[in-house]
Order: C-alpha cells, then sequence, then structure tokens
C-alpha cells in the first residue's frame, strides 16, 4: 500500500512583478508526527532578486510573518527549518531557523508570500509522514535532501522497513484513468502509484475519455459532424493537411504545414500538398483564387474558423475560377470536396463561349459534400444566318373604274 497522499504545489507566475522572481520551492519535508520540518528554497535562472532582509509570510489556519537575516552570500539556497529539524540525525545546518510549526499540514490551503508577493500556495491536507519522503517542486515524493547555502545536504533516517503486506514507494509515477480502454488516458484525472492499476495509463493524451474511436492514434479526416477525432485541435489531421488563409504571410516565408503557419495562395497549396504528399488542403472562411485545373488526389474542405480549431456549418469558403470553369482530370481514388463554393468569374465572355463551374473527367469517385457550383452568364450567341426566300404572294384584285 502506498504511504503518502499529494500535496500539490501550484506556482504563481510574477513575471510582471518586480520582485523574488527566479525562486522556487524545491522540498517540503513532514516528519513522522505529520509536522513539516524543512522548507527548501531554490534558484533558477538568472534573474535572482535579493531576499534578504526582506519577510516571509505564511498563512494557513493562522497568519505567521517571519524575516531573513541579512549577511549570507551567494545566495543560491535557502534551508528553512524547525529548531526539531537540527536534532534530527542525518540533519544539516539550516540557513533560517523558525519557531515551528512552520504551517500546518492538514490546512486546506497554504501559501508562501515574500515581501507581499504571493509566490506559492500548497492545496491538499498531507505529506509523506514516514519520516523519509518529502515533496519536490511538483509534488512528487522523492527521497528527503536537505541541501543549505554552503551546498551541504544532509539525509533524514534510512527508509523504514515494513512488513511483506507494506511497501516504500519513492518513485511513484502519475498514472492517468482510461475509461474507454484506448490506452490513452485523461489529463484531469489521475494519482501517483507505484505499480500501474487497471483502467490506469502512463499516457495522458485522450481527448475523449467516453469514446475509444477517439484518441491520437485514430484516423481523422474532416467532417460534417467537424469531430476532432485523433486529438491534434482540429477536424482533420494536422500532419496529412496543407493550411490556407487569408491571415498568412505567404511571401514572408509561410510554410502552410501547419495551422499557425498557413499560405494564402490556394493552387500553391494544391501543389504543396502532392510535394509533401498530404492528402488534404484545409481552407478558411474567406474567398481565394484557383486556376483552371485541380489537381488529382488533393482533397479540399472549407468553412474553417478560429485560426483553424473549429468550422462553421455555414458555406463561406469560396474559390474563384476562371469564366470557363475549373477541371479535375483523372483520378482512380476517392476524393472529397467539402464545404466551399466553386463560382465562375463574371468576367466579360467572347462570342460563343459557355461559362462552366466545374468540369470532371475520367475521375473514379468524387463525393461532393455541401459544395455550391455557380457558372457565370453565359456569352452571346453569334449572329444567325438569313432566312429562306417566301413563297410567291397571291394575284392582287381588280383594279377601280378610272
Amino acid at each position: 500500500m502506498n504511504l503518502y497522499r499529494l500535496l500539490l504545489i501550484l506556482l504563481v507566475s510574477t513575471e510582471s512583478v518586480a520582485g523574488f522572481q527566479g525562486w522556487q520551492v524545491s522540498e517540503v519535508f513532514s516528519d513522522d508526527t505529520g509536522e513539516i520540518q524543512y522548507i527548501e528554497l531554490t534558484a533558477f535562472g538568472n534573474n535572482i532578486d535579493d531576499t534578504l532582509g526582506q519577510g516571509i509570510a505564511i498563512q494557513d489556519t493562522e497568519f505567521r510573518v517571519f524575516e531573513f537575516p541579512n549577511g549570507i552570500a551567494n545566495q543560491t539556497q535557502f534551508l528553512i527549518s524547525t529548531p526539531t529539524f537540527t536534532l534530527i540525525p542525518g540533519s544539516v545546518q539550516p540557513d533560517f531557523i523558525f519557531p515551528a510549526p512552520l504551517f500546518d499540514p492538514i490546512a486546506a490551503n497554504v501559501s508562501i508570500t515574500v515581501n507581499q508577493l504571493e509566490f506559492y500556495v500548497f492545496s491538499g491536507n498531507q505529506l509523506p509522514t514516514d519520516g523519509y519522503l518529502s515533496l519536490d517542486e511538483a509534488g512528487l515524493p522523492q527521497a528527503n535532501n536537505p541541501t543549505n547555502n554552503d551546498g551541504l545536504t544532509g539525509s533524514l533516517n534510512e527508509p523504514p522497513l515494513f512488513a511483506d503486506s507494506f511497501d516504500i514507494c519513492a518513485n511513484a509515477q502519475r498514472y492517468y484513468q482510461d475509461a474507454d480502454g484506448d490506452q490513452f488516458g485523461n489529463i484531469t484525472v489521475s494519482q501517483l502509484l507505484c505499480q500501474v492499476e487497471p483502467g490506469y495509463v502512463l499516457d495522458s493524451s485522450d481527448c475523449n475519455d467516453m469514446d475509444n474511436s477517439i484518441h491520437p492514434n485514430a484516423i481523422d479526416h474532416p467532417d460534417l459532424d467537424f469531430s476532432d477525432q485523433n486529438c491534434d485541435g482540429i477536424d482533420g489531421d494536422v500532419s496529412d493537411s496543407v493550411f490556407v488563409a487569408q491571415s498568412s504571410n505567404f511571401l514572408g516565408g509561410s510554410s502552410g504545414l501547419s495551422p499557425d503557419d498557413p499560405i494564402n495562395d490556394f493552387d500553391a497549396a494544391q501543389q504543396l500538398a502532392v510535394s509533401t504528399n498530404r492528402s488534404w488542403v484545409l481552407i478558411d472562411t474567406r474567398t481565394f483564387t484557383a486556376g483552371a485545373n485541380l489537381l488529382s488526389d488533393v482533397n479540399i474542405a472549407g468553412s474553417y474558423i478560429n485560426d483553424f480549431a473549429s468550422r462553421q456549418s455555414l458555406i463561406e469558403t469560396t474559390l474563384n475560377v476562371p469564366t470557363t470553369g475549373t477541371e479535375l482530370n483523372q483520378s482512380a481514388n476517392p476524393m472529397t470536396y467539402q464545404l466551399l463554393k466553386i463560382r465562375a468569374s463574371l468576367s466579360v465572355l467572347l462570342t460563343n463561349e459557355s461559362s462552366h463551374a466545374l468540369t470532371v473527367r475520367d475521375v473514379m469517385d468524387l463525393n461532393l459534400e455541401h459544395v455550391e457550383l455557380i457558372a457565370a452568364n453565359g456569352g452571346d450567341g453569334s449572329t444567325g444566318s438569313a432566312g429562306i426566300a417566301g413563297d410567291n404572294g397571291g394575284h392582287g384584285g381588280t383594279g377601280g373604274h378610272g
């Protein structure tokens, strides 16, 4: 059985506030009575603010304020402890000793504030109480490792011995609930375990844990239900698509291979799909120009919004094609055009010309799903030839008297 429960440590960013950046709580240790014996603060990065001479406030069911003394050089790691900690075998000299208790371990919320800036909040009510394990900065159990600013490290006690029915778990892993049995877990439901339990997996990437057909390895083609089957954030497969949007910077070198880096040229997108062996061109809700030919084996889906994160059912994606239309020729593979308009240009036609939106030749299977084909007005026909001569007229009537 596990001998600890998690105390979650949440870092609250203070990047926009001047003061106390570059510090984190790296370890919290509770003895076998449940009393917190030490907190370890560790500096990281290059932006470390001076804490000396400042106040530290710890609030749980009470409010306590302590003050860091001056005179400590090379501020890299501060070990804050109770007086009892110094008496425990294996301890190391702390940098600061504050009266016990540092905080109440069963409090629902505990916050640590330095110079009136709250930068750590603890939630939960229990730490490991075996006298050996502590919690690291991620809230995970580890062997205790108290280290002071001089770099001296201690080790409190040895791992306790238990009967066969007990287990000490110093290297627990976080497992995620897999309710639908597809081997992909729900990131919002997890627990720390020494070994995997039924219904839990290490992977946390499932976006719908109630449907085993939806998971990161699923096949995902754009569909009229707008379902994200493979959990990549779009209706369709990011890795099998080229993206077209008016907001792109095509001339500036956009790749067109991700939703956040689209190109704004539809014909170029078709060529890119062929050259990169991608099956789909996905287009946002705008109007784009298409040439006289659509490329074989390139599927097209429109009406994407919100940077391709979602779609709308109204057909708002338009491909403007030449007045005489665009052609799709020769494909032995099934193809799909979805949620778009193909509209012939309204430019002036020459005499005797007809207008077509789309001509399809020698294509085995083309699915048009919510697609509008709009031809322009045809040109005037040529002047007709003269008609044949009429029959001779009848005799005139007798003239009157002179």
